[in-house]
């Protein structure tokens, strides 16, 4: 069985297993008749159909299994105690030295803590058996793999079974107690077995309880794929440089949004999707999130990682919970990077689970805008070429915006930022001479140099940002080799016409 919803155990206030001690009170009663009143066999028992239960209302079957074979060990070891007992104090009595030791297990042989069944040494054996048993067969279903899971729709059903049981039992505790109570009364007790009606009342209220509980478990326990941002105040003003890429994006994401009956009168609708492509660091993240910043809306990341996992059918469950979630709002950002891991071009040599995948994205992705919700869909991608064509269609992100090397002015507005907040003097025309020889830098290779020259100038205990310290540091910090990504880039533009 594979856990397709990777819930664990619940840490939320209310447990998904509830009634324990009302079970494990049941169960000693159970075994105390079944043993002939051997309340300490019972009591050690009991504990065992608990954890069983306990283990599948929490779907950590590897505990219910440890539990389980636990169980039926000691069932087996208790007949045998008195044997044991027996086999140890015949070894001791042939003992040289067993005639100081015969005294003291022959008093514990006449403690009879269950008179005529169970002496106090044959209970201290049983005790250290049920231990060690339990431990070791707990620990060995811990070397079981993690998927050893119910399916969501066997938990949910598996955990409306034991709540339905739970009602059950209290539902006969309740009828027992009521029909002494009408003899006592003299009264007629053949109707005390109406409150076995009370358990079909709440069962549709049990089986709502279930879905939530498992969907809130599932929430606190890392089931939630996306990255929520409520809203960025990044806007669009805070991105250096980049007009043109800028007025695309107003032109495609923020009028029509913002001037809904100008766009309506020209047949434009708010929403649909866009592709940044470019080298890494070129702050693609960041305009993503100006965007939702701009429109005041709630912006959401996945990456690979929040989508694929190596459970067989969990992946899929992630897409929906995925799109469940952005469906709550009116508008949102949808932002997916490493766009070409998701969706990559779909050969022979993707795998059928990926295709899959890919295939239910793109669905969820084209029935997102016949909801409420107006989504708004930006890719980003250092690698466009490797990107399924299909993806790129009308409808989708058919708008493909390139986010290049940052110019001069971006630069010397990205390393004026990052210097805004020391206290220390900056030598006059320094920001402008580095701007202009930093024409290979990416606007994250640019924050690198900075961080290195604040740490240099830190170490050295410096008072003055000079031109001699940017240089040494200049050296230090090469720009990321960007020139294999940008032929590719300019070669996949050749071939697609852009």
């Amino acid at each position: 069985m594979v856990d397709e919803n990777n819930s664990g155990v619940h840490e939320s206030p209310s447990p998904l297993f509830t009634g324990s001690f009302l079970f494990f009170v049941l169960f000693v009663l159970l075994f105390y008749f079944m043993t002939g009143g051997n309340y300490v066999l019972a009591f050690l028992l009991a504990f065992f159909p608990v954890g069983i239960l306990g283990g599948m209302a929490e779907n950590n079957l590897r505990r219910s299994l440890g539990s389980a074979v636990s169980f039926f060990v000691i069932l087996l070891l208790s007949p045998v105690t008195r044997m044991i007992a027996d086999r140890i104090i015949n070894a001791v009595s042939h003992d040289s030295d067993g005639k100081q030791v015969m005294p003291v297990i022959r008093k514990l042989c006449s403690i009879m803590v269950v008179p005529g069944s169970m002496s106090m040494f044959q209970m201290i054996i049983l005790t250290v058996g049920v231990v060690v048993v339990s431990i070791t067969c707990l620990t060995m279903s811990g070397l079981l793999p993690e998927k050893f899971k119910f399916s969501p729709s066997a938990h949910r059903t598996v955990l409306f079974l034991i709540r339905m049981t739970k009602l059950i039992c209290c539902s006969i505790i309740v009828n027992i107690v009521a029909y002494k109570i009408l003899v006592k009364l003299s009264c007629p007790p053949g109707y005390s077995f109406l409150v076995y009606l009370f358990p079909l009342c709440f069962m549709f209220k049990t089986w709502e309880d279930v879905k939530k509980d498992i969907k809130r478990c599932g929430d606190s326990n890392g089931t939630q794929k996306l990255k929520t941002v409520d809203v960025p105040d990044t806007r669009l003003s805070d991105v250096a440089g980049m007009h043109e890429v800028k007025e695309q994006i107003k032109l495609r994401m923020i009028l029509p949004v913002k001037q809904p009956k100008t766009a309506e009168q020209h047949g434009i609708t708010a929403g649909g999707g866009m592709l940044l492509y470019g080298p890494p660091g070129t702050g693609k993240t960041f305009i993503a999130r100006a965007v939702a910043g701009e429109l005041k809306v709630p912006f959401y990341a996945i990456t690979v990682a929040d989508i694929f996992s190596k459970y067989v059918g969990e992946s899929e469950n992630n897409i929906r919970a995925i799109f469940e979630e952005i469906r709550q709002n009116d508008m949102a950002v949808l932002f997916i990077d490493e766009l070409e891991s998701i969706f990559r071009k779909r050969t022979g040599e993707i795998h059928e689970t990926t295709q899959k995948v890919i295939s239910i994205l793109l669905q969820e992705l084209d029935g997102i805008q016949t909801h409420k919700c107006k989504l708004l869909l930006i890719g980003a991608t250092n690698t466009p070429h490797l990107v399924d064509e299909a993806f790129l269609r009308t409808g989708r992100l058919d708008v493909q915006i390139f986010v290049g090397l940052p110019d001069k002015e971006a630069r010397k507005q990205i390393l004026e930022n990052c210097f805004k907040d020391i206290r220390y003097p900056i030598q006059h025309g320094v920001i402008d001479a580095i701007a202009e020889c930093t024409e290979n830098y990416s606007g994250a290779d640019l924050k690198g140099l900075a961080l290195k020259v604040k740490q240099t100038a830190f170490a050295g205990k410096l008072q003055r940002y000079t031109y001699e310290l940017f240089q040494e540091c200049l050296v230090q910090t090469p720009p990321s080799p960007n020139a294999h990504i940008l032929r590719q880039i300019r070669e996949w533009e050749q071939e697609y016409q852009r």
